[in-house]
């Protein structure tokens, strides 16, 4: 006896239809989208879409390359008129650090560096210092972090947000000097980190 092909599609569709009954929870899917037993669809997975904060990119500062102490950016000079200046600048991705020089001139006030910023919380802060006559200053941190920069062996404090050390040169106290400062991310958040950063003599 043969079998038609109409009989045999019947036979199948009739032996589909128990299995699907007997498994409630098979799913047709493939592991990268369709619909689960329980009627939630899922939705492919790309590993490409995920960004971590490493892989932040940020537009470029004015500044840059400030990254090392060998190629620090020149601020403004502070204005006479004025206590401070302040530049708006970005930390750039995981381990970013931002160098800065000015020119501390005293104007017959107290002559002592200070840099702060703002914008972002726990960052990290240094001022360094060297006298005018190219001796090292001796530098007074108070409570801050006493440092010193690895490329240029100047002294120097740090501490989060803001820092402001005592020098004197030869002995007189508040005296001229060039002035690095270091911009750092304390908690490595490896994120673009808008800041201003306000700079004192």
């Amino acid at each position: 006896m043969r079998w038609s092909s109409t009989v045999g599609l019947a036979l199948f569709a009739v032996a589909c239809n128990g299995f699907f009954e007997d498994n409630p929870d098979f799913s047709e899917t493939d592991g990268s989208s369709g619909t689960t037993g329980d009627g939630a669809t899922t939705a492919p997975v790309a590993s490409d879409e995920v960004t971590t904060a490493a892989d932040a990119v940020c537009a470029p500062d004015g500044f840059e390359l400030n990254d090392v102490e060998g190629e620090v950016a020149q601020l403004p000079p502070i204005p006479m008129s004025a206590p401070s200046a302040s530049v708006s600048a970005t930390l750039e991705g995981t381990g970013a650090v931002d160098w800065y020089a000015f020119s501390g001139m005293n104007d017959g006030t107290d002559g002592r560096a200070k840099a702060t910023v703002s914008g972002v919380e726990d960052l990290r802060v240094c001022v360094f210092l060297k006298c005018a006559d190219n001796s090292m200053p001796v530098v007074d941190c108070g409570l801050d972090e006493p440092d010193t920069a690895a490329g240029t062996g100047f002294p120097g404090c740090c501490a989060l947000d803001t820092t402001s050390p005592t020098h004197t040169c030869n002995g007189q106290g508040g005296a001229d000097a060039l002035v690095h400062v270091r911009v750092s991310d304390a908690l490595d958040r490896g994120q673009c980190l808008d800041y201003e950063l306000a700079y004192f003599f």
